[in-house]
């Protein structure tokens, strides 16, 4: 037991040590940048398309409608996937290389909701349609939405239509000027999260929205009055949301002078382009933002031996934090953790020898787990347990695996550590 003791020595030193250093979770943009081997990180997306309550007013539920918004999903999910080297924005210093797949994928689910007052956005009385987070005129909807148990948690693209418009133009046929009559006439708006560590402003979990405003009454103007093609407005369309799902995902505006840049401020340009820094940031939120990382699917990994979190140093997590890879402690590492973390459905934390991993009240878990009991006491060796699990991956030497140190009510699921012996 004397290495142990001489191990459980230098793990208390790194505790003080980290204890004085800043928290590296928030600051490592590396740490955030996908590589051409991962997965993409698949997240919901709900079309909820507003309908009157005889069903007219907006798309319908037959094939051609369909069509179109699963191709304009395709053509958003393309932004992301295709994106091209402008170099029309660098970050001096960082040396951070161009990425032509961002590795975020969107999967609809069209909802058709009949709600008089609903479709009808000119009930909207935020001019610019932003959906605030309270005070909106569909909250009431999106909570039922929302809190559905039936649904999967999701981004919410709520279609709406300017009521008076549509009964001039397609109900009565007294105007083809959709141009200078339309309400709303931006197709999309969202807000920015505000991300502060430690406090959620909202609350830790609330709905993720955005308004997408006129899209098939302008398809109906196009089809109809100027018999243009529907992929017209699908790249439209597919870009805009591209565009708007990056402000759910962390991303504010960038000047107009970037003409190709997916988040200029302007509409129009190919909107092709994504800096790296922004792919990070996107990443960095799937992770950790709890009103985000609830709408990427339950079984997302990236998938790659790339991706795992490698700690060398000594570091502290005070954040809670969705990880979607595993975590690795070499030797000579200390990880604090005073944060709840969730890892992937196989992931789990590595624990090499000469490591230490500390968790203190706060809880580690996969995703697909249920709340894991505490174990008792204040540290632990981890040695051959009392129990077998299945799940428990160890070397073949318990006497000089790492430290494992639970504190308070810290928790642990047995499925998600597995310690190794160089």
């Amino acid at each position: 037991m004397e290495a142990f003791k001489i191990l459980r020595k230098v793990c208390i030193i790194a505790r003080i040590l980290v204890l004085l250093i800043p928290d590296p979770l928030f600051a490592q943009s590396a740490r955030y940048l996908p590589n051409a081997d991962y997965n993409p990180l698949k997240v919901n997306v709900n079309l909820v398309i507003l309908q009157r309550p005889d069903g007219s007013g907006n798309f319908q539920d037959n094939a051609a409608d369909r069509t179109f918004l699963r191709n304009m999903i395709d053509v958003t999910n393309g932004v992301y996937a295709e994106l091209t080297n402008r170099n029309e924005a660098y970050y001096p210093g960082q040396n951070l290389p161009f990425l032509s797949n961002a590795k975020v994928e969107f999967v609809p689910k069209i909802l058709f909701v009949k709600d008089e007052k609903g479709w009808n956005n000119r009930n909207d009385h935020n001019f610019a349609g932003v959906p605030y987070l309270s005070g909106w005129y569909l909250d009431s909807l999106d909570r039922q939405i929302y809190g559905s148990d039936t649904l999967p948690k999701a981004i919410n693209l709520y279609f709406t239509t300017d009521g008076q418009l549509y009964e001039e133009m397609v109900v009565k046929g007294t105007t083809t000027d959709y141009d200078h009559r339309v309400f709303f006439k931006q197709h999309a708006a969202s807000e920015i999260p505000v991300v502060q560590p430690g406090s959620y402003l909202n609350g830790k979990y609330h709905s993720m929205r955005c308004h997408v405003a006129n899209v098939w009454l302008k398809l109906w103007w196009k089809r109809n009055i100027l018999h243009e093609p529907d992929w017209t407005m699908e790249y439209e369309v597919g870009e805009s949301i591209a565009h708007e799902l990056g402000h759910l995902m962390g991303l504010g505006h960038t000047p107009d002078a970037q003409k190709h840049a997916l988040m200029r401020t302007k509409f129009g340009g190919l909107r092709d382009y994504l800096t790296t820094q922004e792919i990070a940031t996107m990443h960095q939120l799937l992770g950790g933002y709890p009103s985000l990382w609830q709408c990427v699917q339950e079984s997302a990994t990236y998938g790659s031996p790339g991706a795992d979190w490698v700690i060398t140093g000594t570091e502290i997590w005070t954040e809670d934090r969705r990880i979607y890879a595993n975590v690795i402690l070499k030797a000579g590492a200390s990880l604090t953790i005073t944060g709840n973390i969730l890892l992937p459905p196989k992931g789990f934390i590595q624990i090499e020898q000469g490591a230490c991993l500390w968790i203190e009240e706060r809880t580690v878990r996969r995703m697909n787990t249920p709340e894991p009991d505490a174990f008792e006491g204040f540290e632990k060796l981890v040695r051959k347990p009392q129990f077998l699990s299945p799940y428990l991956w160890v070397g073949d030497n318990w006497e000089y695996a790492g430290i494992l140190h639970l504190k308070g009510n810290g928790k642990i699921d047995e499925a998600v550590i597995r310690v190794v012996r160089n």
